[in-house]
């Protein structure tokens, strides 16, 4: 399994900065035993990287996409090389905005 991470750009263009650096999420994602490799990810699109991958000879067939957007970024390319689009359950337990919340209960300042 390839994994596709955002960069701390990239996700800020959209909200806000990770509170997890992004070495950190990589290294995290990394540890999992089913991840193959992780590549960094400068846009909220994946299609430029799918296209490099499948370049580098990479048989990319399948993206997984959480189900809290309503538009996945790169469906239209994966469709156009006859790949498949998974959506997969969004994870609400975790997040940066209750990793904060957590962190001013505590009374620890941001």
């Amino acid at each position: 399994m390839i994994v596709g991470v955002l960069t701390d750009g990239a996700t800020a263009s959209y909200k806000r900065q990770p509170v997890i650096p992004f070495d950190e999420r990589v290294d995290i994602i990394r540890s999992l035993r089913c991840v193959d490799m992780v590549v960094s990810q400068d846009s909220r699109d994946p299609s430029e990287t799918l296209k490099r991958l499948i370049s580098d000879g990479w048989d990319v067939k399948l993206l997984i996409h959480g189900d809290d957007w309503p538009e996945i970024p790169g469906s239209e390319y994966m469709k156009s090389v006859g790949g498949r689009i998974m959506r997969t359950p969004y994870y609400q337990n975790q997040s940066t905005t209750k990793i904060i919340a957590t962190i001013i209960d505590r009374g620890v300042d941001t």
